[in-house]
Protein backbone atom coordinates (compact mmCIF):
# COMPACT_ATOMS: atom_id res chain seq x y z
CA UNK A 1 0.00 0.00 0.00
CA UNK A 2 1.75 3.50 -1.21
CA UNK A 3 1.41 5.97 1.78
CA UNK A 4 -1.00 8.11 0.02
CA UNK A 5 -3.18 5.33 0.35
CA UNK A 6 -2.18 4.80 4.54
CA UNK A 7 -3.45 8.91 4.33
CA UNK A 8 -7.41 7.72 3.22
CA UNK A 9 -7.06 4.74 5.67
CA UNK A 10 -6.41 7.31 8.62
CA UNK A 11 -8.87 9.83 7.79
CA UNK A 12 -11.57 7.04 7.55
CA UNK A 13 -10.66 4.86 10.63
CA UNK A 14 -10.22 7.99 12.47
CA UNK A 15 -7.28 6.32 14.82
CA UNK A 16 -3.13 6.29 14.21
CA UNK A 17 -0.99 3.71 12.43
CA UNK A 18 2.14 2.04 13.25
CA UNK A 19 3.56 0.25 9.60
CA UNK A 20 6.58 -1.56 9.54
CA UNK A 21 6.52 -2.96 5.94
CA UNK A 22 9.99 -5.00 4.16
CA UNK A 23 11.54 -2.92 1.69
CA UNK A 24 9.98 -3.55 -1.82
CA UNK A 25 10.89 -2.33 -4.98
CA UNK A 26 6.95 -2.50 -6.37
CA UNK A 27 5.67 0.38 -8.39
CA UNK A 28 2.94 2.40 -6.67
CA UNK A 29 0.43 3.52 -8.68
CA UNK A 30 0.31 7.48 -7.54
CA UNK A 31 4.01 8.85 -6.56
CA UNK A 32 3.44 12.03 -5.32
CA UNK A 33 4.43 14.74 -6.28
CA UNK A 34 8.18 15.66 -5.87
CA UNK A 35 9.42 11.93 -5.12
CA UNK A 36 10.03 9.43 -7.15
CA UNK A 37 8.94 5.57 -7.22
CA UNK A 38 11.84 4.40 -5.81
CA UNK A 39 11.36 6.83 -2.60
CA UNK A 40 8.24 5.47 -1.66
CA UNK A 41 9.32 2.02 -2.39
CA UNK A 42 11.84 2.72 0.07
CA UNK A 43 9.66 3.80 2.77
CA UNK A 44 9.52 0.97 5.35
CA UNK A 45 8.65 2.70 8.68
CA UNK A 46 5.91 4.70 8.29
CA UNK A 47 3.60 6.59 11.10
CA UNK A 48 0.69 8.22 10.03
CA UNK A 49 -2.04 10.18 13.10
CA UNK A 50 -5.12 11.92 12.12
CA UNK A 51 -5.61 15.52 13.55
CA UNK A 52 -9.25 15.71 14.53
CA UNK A 53 -11.58 18.76 15.34
CA UNK A 54 -14.52 17.40 17.08
CA UNK A 55 -15.87 14.26 15.19
CA UNK A 56 -14.11 15.83 12.11
CA UNK A 57 -10.66 15.22 10.52
CA UNK A 58 -8.87 18.08 8.69
CA UNK A 59 -5.74 16.13 8.16
CA UNK A 60 -3.27 13.56 8.84
CA UNK A 61 0.23 13.99 10.21
CA UNK A 62 3.01 11.63 8.86
CA UNK A 63 6.40 10.91 9.22
CA UNK A 64 7.85 8.38 7.32
CA UNK A 65 11.48 6.49 6.93
CA UNK A 66 13.70 4.29 4.77
CA UNK A 67 14.97 2.32 8.09
CA UNK A 68 13.26 -0.13 9.18
CA UNK A 69 11.65 -0.33 12.29
CA UNK A 70 12.94 3.34 12.64
CA UNK A 71 9.76 3.84 14.92
CA UNK A 72 8.02 2.61 17.97
CA UNK A 73 4.35 2.58 19.65
CA UNK A 74 5.89 5.44 21.63
CA UNK A 75 6.86 7.34 19.08
CA UNK A 76 3.16 7.32 17.45
CA UNK A 77 2.40 8.25 21.06
CA UNK A 78 4.63 10.92 20.93
CA UNK A 79 3.45 12.05 17.40
CA UNK A 80 -0.39 11.61 18.27
CA UNK A 81 0.08 13.73 21.44
CA UNK A 82 2.09 16.98 18.95
CA UNK A 83 -1.01 16.24 16.86
CA UNK A 84 -3.42 17.08 19.74
CA UNK A 85 -1.67 20.17 20.52
CA UNK A 86 -1.73 21.03 16.77
CA UNK A 87 -5.24 20.62 16.50
CA UNK A 88 -6.26 22.89 19.71
CA UNK A 89 -3.40 25.43 17.93
CA UNK A 90 -5.15 25.38 14.71
CA UNK A 91 -8.73 25.80 16.30
CA UNK A 92 -7.57 28.65 18.76
CA UNK A 93 -6.01 30.49 15.64
CA UNK A 94 -9.48 29.67 13.93
CA UNK A 95 -11.77 31.06 16.40
CA UNK A 96 -9.01 33.98 16.75
CA UNK A 97 -9.57 35.05 13.08
CA UNK A 98 -13.44 34.68 13.72
CA UNK A 99 -13.22 36.85 16.10
CA UNK A 100 -11.38 39.35 14.52
CA UNK A 101 -13.32 39.15 12.00
CA UNK A 102 -17.11 39.67 14.01
CA UNK A 103 -15.46 42.82 15.92
CA UNK A 104 -14.16 44.34 12.60
CA UNK A 105 -17.82 43.84 11.19
CA UNK A 106 -19.46 45.31 14.54
CA UNK A 107 -17.11 48.33 14.27
CA UNK A 108 -18.07 48.84 10.53
CA UNK A 109 -22.03 48.48 11.22
CA UNK A 110 -21.40 50.91 14.40
CA UNK A 111 -18.92 53.57 12.19
CA UNK A 112 -21.75 53.50 9.67
CA UNK A 113 -24.97 53.77 12.26
CA UNK A 114 -22.75 57.10 14.00
CA UNK A 115 -22.74 58.49 10.26
CA UNK A 116 -26.55 57.95 9.15
CA UNK A 117 -27.13 59.03 13.20
CA UNK A 118 -25.45 62.40 12.07
CA UNK A 119 -27.75 63.22 8.89
CA UNK A 120 -30.78 65.42 9.65
CA UNK A 121 -33.29 64.16 6.61
CA UNK A 122 -34.33 60.93 5.14
CA UNK A 123 -32.48 61.72 1.82
CA UNK A 124 -28.90 62.82 3.41
CA UNK A 125 -28.84 59.21 5.74
CA UNK A 126 -30.17 56.88 2.38
CA UNK A 127 -27.17 58.84 1.00
CA UNK A 128 -25.16 58.52 3.56
CA UNK A 129 -26.02 54.40 4.07
CA UNK A 130 -25.77 54.08 0.55
CA UNK A 131 -22.06 55.58 -0.23
CA UNK A 132 -20.97 53.90 3.67
CA UNK A 133 -22.33 50.50 2.90
CA UNK A 134 -20.55 50.80 -0.89
CA UNK A 135 -17.23 52.07 0.77
CA UNK A 136 -17.29 48.92 3.41
CA UNK A 137 -18.40 46.30 0.71
CA UNK A 138 -16.41 47.69 -2.24
CA UNK A 139 -19.18 47.79 -4.79
CA UNK A 140 -19.74 49.90 -8.03
CA UNK A 141 -23.09 50.75 -6.91
CA UNK A 142 -25.30 50.57 -4.21
CA UNK A 143 -28.90 51.08 -3.93
CA UNK A 144 -31.45 51.58 -1.14
CA UNK A 145 -35.29 51.78 -2.34
CA UNK A 146 -38.19 52.52 0.13
CA UNK A 147 -41.82 51.91 -0.88
CA UNK A 148 -44.48 54.25 -0.42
Amino acid sequence: MAPHSYTRRIIDEKRPFLIIKEPSHENPAIVPTGLSVQDIAERVSLVFVPLIVGLEVIGVMSVQSKLQKAYSEDDMTLLSGIASYFTVAWQNASLYAQTRKRAERERLVNEIAQQIQRTVSVESALQTAAQALGRALQTSQTEISLSN
